[in-house]
């Protein structure tokens, strides 16, 4: 899953409804420009358990809080292999 996840791209985009809302009433505040991953994105790659659904099934959300946890394998990977790679640096070293 955490492969997967780091080839999802990530996106700017702004709200719809704070976009509506401006340019009905120029005097409400200037839409926000969010960043982050489209929920879309993220169902077609499969990673459904990190999708949030309505009743209808349709794609409504992410949950933020779980994609940080899927990438906890691959910075465990990363990090043996780091330190695998310099203990056999410095067994070079010294050797």
């Amino acid at each position: 899953m955490g492969e997967r996840i780091l080839e999802i791209p990530t996106a700017h985009w702004f709200d719809k409804a704070e976009v509506r809302k401006k340019t009905l009433d120029p005097q409400a505040p200037d839409p926000r420009r969010y960043f982050g991953m489209i929920a879309d994105d993220l169902d077609d790659a499969g990673l459904t358990e990190l999708v949030e659904y309505n009743d209808k099934g349709e794609v409504e959300g992410l949950m933020y809080d779980r994609i940080a946890l899927t990438i906890i394998p691959i910075v465990r990977n990363y990090r043996d292999r780091i330190t695998k790679l310099e203990s056999e640096i410095k067994q070079l070293k010294e050797g």
